[in-house]
């Protein structure tokens, strides 16, 4: 009775960190949507000193903008080198984003413990189904044939009374 317990408490611990899982990938906290420029206009805006400042991404490919009025803007930026030069000589300010990082515990959580946990799940379930009735949970490859005794007799041909043609048949054949 206790180690049925044990087993469906650790079934309920199992359901609650897939579900945890499920949630936080589901309901991760999404940017807000942000109105969005072409290159061409983000320079055209720089040259006519609409934007105050501007935050790049560590590998330049992506920038926040800050206009002067407040509005935030997202523009994809290519490989341009003149980039930093046209910015400075118009004075907007420049700050570089650094990436973030998760922190070690959710990467080796996402990576490492919930698929162990997946898989010590369905140990337990098949170990659970193995011990169930019926016994079948990985039987289904097994033969079930028996190989049955007949219990020895002991007749030989002077217990048999009577028909001698069956005899001396028999006695041909062996």
């Amino acid at each position: 009775m206790n180690n049925k317990r044990w087993r469906n408490a650790g079934l309920y611990v199992l359901l609650g960190i897939v579900v945890l899982a499920l949630a936080t990938s589901f309901f991760e906290r999404q940017p807000a949507a942000k109105e969005s420029w072409r290159y061409s206009q983000l320079i055209d805006a720089v040259q006519q000193h609409k934007v105050e400042k501007i935050r790049l991404s560590a590998d330049r490919s992506i920038a926040q903008v800050t206009g002067q009025d407040g509005t935030q803007i997202q523009v994809n930026l290519p490989p341009d080198p003149q980039l930093i030069d046209i910015l400075t000589e118009n004075k907007v300010d420049i700050t570089v984003i650094q990436p973030t990082d998760d922190g070690f515990w959710v990467r080796a959580f996402s990576t490492f413990l919930v698929p162990i946990a997946l898989l010590v799940g369905l140990f337990v379930l098949f170990r659970r189904a193995q011990n169930g009735p019926g016994n079948q949970a990985l039987n289904f490859g097994k033969s079930k044939a028996r190989v049955q005794m007949e219990p020895q007799t002991q007749v030989t041909f002077n217990d048999v009374a009577g028909i001698e043609q069956a005899k001396l048949e028999l006695s041909e054949v062996v």
